[in-house]
């Protein structure tokens, strides 16, 4: 498992999400802390992406999820 999460990671950083997205997916408990830190660890961040990434941001990261657990399985 810790070398899927690895993994994860490493394809998480590549479509500009951060690891700490993904560990928002299974603790959410962390959801102001996590926005904060999307908005600052994506590569192409305006105040217009921000706003959109925002309003799409449990669509796009669970989508993400699920594209990087397909990847494996």
């Amino acid at each position: 498992m810790v070398e899927a999460m690895h993994e994860i990671k490493y394809t998480a950083k590549i479509k500009g999400y951060s690891f700490t997205i993904i560990r928002w997916i299974q603790t959410k408990k962390q959801e102001s802390k996590s926005y904060a830190q999307v908005n600052k660890n994506l590569s192409h961040n305006t105040q217009q992406q921000a706003g959109q990434y925002k309003s799409l941001f449990n669509y796009s990261v669970v989508r993400a999820e699920f594209t990087l657990i397909g990847s494996f399985t």
